[in-house]
């Protein structure tokens, strides 16, 4: 099966004040929703990501939990990675460090699970406040994932219908991908509902949106953008 690979080469993303709640807000909102209309959330996930200095590169290396040493196929940089695998979900730490010194280290922190419940839900807000307190400043950047089925045909279009509505979005781009044996729509967008956006070729856009009627209705939803294979 064809995977399709969302390259966000060049993009200005712009932030407000630094906060766990606000750096969630797209995955409650876009979840809440999502069992409004009787989905079951299959996965979710939740990437923090910043580049690094010299000095807070060395900084955040001590403070990481043990970690695994690798490097790329070509050898350009050192990755080190930790996971720790909480009650209620996984956190993902991986460190990149560029043998070329004119590129700076990036972090990057990934918090997912296949549930989401209440339980999920306190936690989660509890470990965002510890890694963003942690490991980060108020220059990092968030990004959100969300997926999920609904067997009724009725129900999904009506979230998608009420999805634009609630959250007062524009349609900047829809694409229909017939490469598969079942038709795939991804949809870009920008809601005012979060801060969080990104610019691609002078346009705003902070949400994604890529469904599969003839698939379980499934449905996945990123915010700004989806930065991994679906």
């Amino acid at each position: 099966m064809k995977k399709i690979v969302i390259f966000c080469l060049a993009f200005l993303l712009t932030s407000d004040i630094w906060h766990a709640t606000d750096m969630a807000k797209e995955l409650y909102i876009i979840t809440d929703l999502m069992e409004e209309h009787a989905y079951t959330i299959d996965h979710w996930r939740i990437v923090f990501k910043e580049k690094l200095s010299s000095q807070q590169l060395n900084h955040i290396q001590d403070k990481l939990p043990q970690q695994t040493l690798t490097q790329d196929e070509n050898h350009q940089r050192i990755l080190l990675t930790s996971t720790q695998q909480d009650e209620f979900f996984t956190t993902t730490y991986h460190l990149l460090i560029p043998k070329n010194r004119q590129i700076s280290p990036e972090l990057i922190v990934v918090l997912e699970d296949d549930q989401w419940t209440n339980e999920h839900q306190a936690s989660l807000h509890e470990k965002i406040n510890v890694v963003t307190s942690t490991y980060f400043t108020e220059l990092a950047n968030s990004y959100t994932c969300v997926s999920a089925i609904n067997n009724d045909i009725i129900n999904h279009v009506n979230f998608l219908l009420n999805l634009k509505k609630t959250l007062n979005l524009t349609i900047t781009e829809k694409q229909i991908d017939k490469t598969q044996s079942t038709n795939k729509q991804i949809i870009y967008g920008f809601t005012p509902r979060w801060d969080n956006e990104i610019h691609v070729f002078d346009r705003r856009l902070n949400i994604q949106i890529v469904s599969w009627i003839e698939e379980a209705n499934k449905i996945i939803v990123g915010t700004p953008i989806l930065i991994s294979e679906y």
